[in-house]
């Protein structure tokens, strides 16, 4: 079995690899980034989106790419390898991988485009205070408000998630665990 990568993902690595080389070309570069708003660079997070870096695991229909696992591994592992700050695997793996796993095709057709154009950012809000992770949410609670849900309970710590664009945030319902998009800056 042979475990190299092919060509294109020779490539894509290359490229991702490059964009990240003059983004972050050491580490003072970096922390200067980290310390200003929103934490991360956004001309970065724009040039991603540019290369379709941002959409790779989506299905085309939904506005992605249709790549795979190996290609997303790719990035994130050049992510990893400066340290970069974007939220790569808060607002494309996790937010956007819950999006495009359960959420309706109008939900998809709004937010999967957005997340790969690199114009929403996503964060999944799971983590609860003084608990170790769970697949289930248990300190905060939905529950049903006419046509809509009242979600009360805190989430924390979630990462990125003061620049946050729409939360995908779980609660507990009655007979388990829903998910719940909430806009970054309810009121309330």
């Amino acid at each position: 079995m042979n475990f190299d990568f092919d060509s294109e993902q020779n490539d894509l690595r290359e490229a991702v690899r490059g964009l990240l080389a003059r983004a972050y070309s050491d580490s003072e570069q970096r922390r200067t980034v980290v310390k200003t708003d929103p934490g991360f660079d956004e001309k970065t997070w724009a040039r991603l989106a540019e290369m379709g870096l941002l959409g790779l695991p989506f299905a085309e229909e939904d506005g992605g790419m249709g790549a795979g696992p190996i290609e997303v591994a790719i990035v994130a592992e050049e992510i990893g390898r400066v340290l970069a700050p974007e939220p790569f695997i808060e607002a494309v793996v996790l937010a956007g991988g819950l999006v495009a796993a359960v959420g309706t095709a109008e939900q998809r057709g709004e937010l999967i485009g957005a997340i790969s154009e690199g114009t929403t950012i996503a964060v999944f809000a799971h983590a609860e205070p003084g608990t170790r992770w769970t697949s289930t949410a248990e300190g905060v609670t939905a529950t049903q408000a006419g046509d809509g849900w009242t979600l009360t309970g805190v989430k924390e710590p979630v990462p990125s998630g003061a620049r946050a664009d729409v939360l995908v945030v779980s609660a507990a319902i009655e007979g388990g665990t829903g998910l719940f998009l909430v806009q970054g800056t309810p009121p309330g």
